[in-house]
């Protein structure tokens, strides 16, 4: 009984200790990953910091999509790294339907939306993407200012036997109209 009880408690520590170690990682990977970005942004758009800055409040498309472009790579890069079951990953649009862009401008777009394929899905998976996740809103609200965000990151995982039959966002990696953009793979 006596080692069970140490068994358990070594688990339970271990697990304590990752978890830490992974947000840890997970709020220095966002911090340079938000500069990077910032300075990318910057540069696409012939600015500097502060006006790129100002144009991600504003929601200006052009600094927004260069913004998540080069945040979805660091993203990518760190979920790949975290999880040896991730195959790829892509970026896809989500927010902005044809009648939003015909009839108006869309909506300001602070979402990154990811679609990671694993070979399997795991809870491992989703918690890592859920501190990232929350790193990156921390990030976010220090560097641009933007009050009120509650999630930069949206990750859809997928396994392989949702890409092959395709269902549900498996199907994505198939389509003709909405095809993501692969941005990772091992």
């Amino acid at each position: 009984m006596a080692s069970e009880t140490k068994t358990v408690k070594k688990v339970v520590q271990r697990t304590t200790d990752d978890l830490e170690l992974v947000l840890s990682d997970a709020t220095g990977m966002a911090e340079t990953a938000i500069e990077d970005a910032l300075g990318s942004c910057a540069q696409k758009v012939g600015v500097d910091r502060e006006t790129a800055v100002s144009r991600l409040r504003e929601g200006d498309l052009s600094a927004c999509s260069y913004f998540h472009y080069t945040l979805a790579g660091h993203a990518a890069e760190w979920l790949g790294a975290w999880d040896e079951n991730v195959k790829a990953v892509y970026i896809y649009d989500y927010d902005a339907t044809a009648e939003d862009v015909c009839f108006g401008k869309p909506g300001q777009q602070r979402m990154l939306h990811l679609l990671v394929w694993a070979h399997r899905k795991t809870q491992a998976l989703a918690a890592i993407s859920n501190a990232l996740d929350r790193a990156l809103v921390d990030g976010y609200v220090e560097s641009v200012g933007a009050r009120g965000v509650k999630h930069v990151l949206d990750v859809q995982a997928v396994d392989d036997d949702e890409v092959q039959n395709n269902i549900g966002c498996g199907a994505l990696l198939h389509s003709l109209h909405t095809r993501p953009i692969r941005i990772w793979e091992r």
